[in-house]
């Protein structure tokens, strides 16, 4: 007995998980015979403003029958909406009804994104058909994807407080300095004077203790990089995130969990330690080994500063050259980075 596997089309539209890997049910590869075009997409998008996109599917078999082709458009950012009924919307995503199959052209609107700092990009399949009403290798498509950036793309890495990634973030940064002053409140016999001696000391047991301590608090900030980033990767085709905060996600990850929390955690108990163990009073330059904390911390605050500034680095925390050079990664990002580790 032989099974053969029976496929039926989609006269009225199909969208969602059945489009992720392209119209298989029809053919199994694109064929570039099938040529697509979406005509009315701005150079740069401005926020909130309305287009209307005109879609238009050529090549493949004849249109004959009563069914010509169909398509699906989907765009990660703003809203698609139909403009007749020939299109509906299914998943956020446009596809054609069981009245727009029986062409190749057709007319939807897109309602640009509240926030013109990110990259939108339009995902749009054309399945050129037969007309036969079956799904098999004779129907034909195409995939067709395109970018646009808004107005102020280049920006998009500057605090935006209605990002949730940002919350995180921001609320973070909140958190480690209100449980810093909250430890230091509840502390009897903490005052001016205690504050000073631990802005000034030589003491290599208390530089020990503060390095311990800076590259705790670097660590949490890793980790919410990291859950940041976890975040973005929970569910295919999620906007928790710009492509362009992600990379910096993770570059700033490793580069803060490598460089300013794993490598200064030996600095705290060989600071500590070594002396004890050697019997020495001291280390053998204490002023400068108490400078060499403070330049830690400064480092580590210039090297994320590029977040406030315009983005930070985002080229990976190993920094390989061609990526690190003005000519592909323009912006302060970068430098600031630099700066902070030399």
């Amino acid at each position: 007995m032989v099974f053969v596997p029976q496929f039926s089309a989609l006269p009225t539209g199909i969208s969602g998980a059945s489009v992720q890997n392209g119209c298989t049910c029809h053919s199994a590869t694109v064929d570039d015979s099938v040529s697509l075009s979406l005509e009315g997409l701005p150079e740069t998008y401005v926020s909130e403003e309305s287009y209307n996109l005109g879609i238009s599917l050529i090549g493949g078999p004849e249109a004959s029958g009563e069914n010509h082709g169909g398509f699906n458009l989907r765009a990660n950012h703003g809203t698609l909406i139909p403009l007749d009924d020939s299109v509906q919307v299914i998943e956020g995503a446009t596809t054609h009804t069981e009245i727009g199959n029986d062409q190749r052209v057709w007319q939807v609107q897109w309602v640009a994104p509240e926030s013109d700092t990110v990259w939108v990009t339009f995902t749009l399949l054309g399945n050129a058909v037969n007309g036969d009403g079956t799904a098999n290798s004779e129907d034909l498509w195409n995939v067709l994807e395109l970018r646009v950036a808004g107005q102020n793309t280049g920006s998009g890495s500057f605090i935006d407080i209605d990002e949730p990634a940002w919350l995180i973030i921001v609320g973070a940064l909140v958190a480690i300095v209100l449980i810093i002053v909250v430890v230091l409140w509840r502390k009897e016999d903490f005052g001016n004077a205690e504050l000073l001696r631990w802005l000034s000391t030589t003491n290599h047991k208390d530089i020990g203790l503060l390095y311990l301590w800076a590259s705790i608090i670097f660590g949490v900030i890793g980790m919410a990089l990291s859950v940041l980033i976890r975040l973005q990767l929970v569910v295919p085709d999620n906007d928790f995130m710009t492509g362009g905060l992600f990379n910096e996600a993770v570059t700033m990850h490793g580069a803060v969990l490598v460089l300013f929390t794993v490598s200064p955690m030996a600095f705290a108990f060989a600071n500590y330690m070594v002396p004890l163990q050697i019997g020495a009073r001291d280390m053998a330059f204490p002023r400068l080994n108490a400078l060499s904390f403070w330049a830690y911390v400064l480092g580590g605050l210039v090297a994320a500063s590029g977040f406030f500034f315009g983005g930070a680095a985002d080229v990976g925390w190993t920094f390989y050259s061609p990526l690190t050079s003005i000519e592909y990664t323009p912006g302060a990002g970068v430098s600031l980075a630099g700066a902070g580790l030399v």
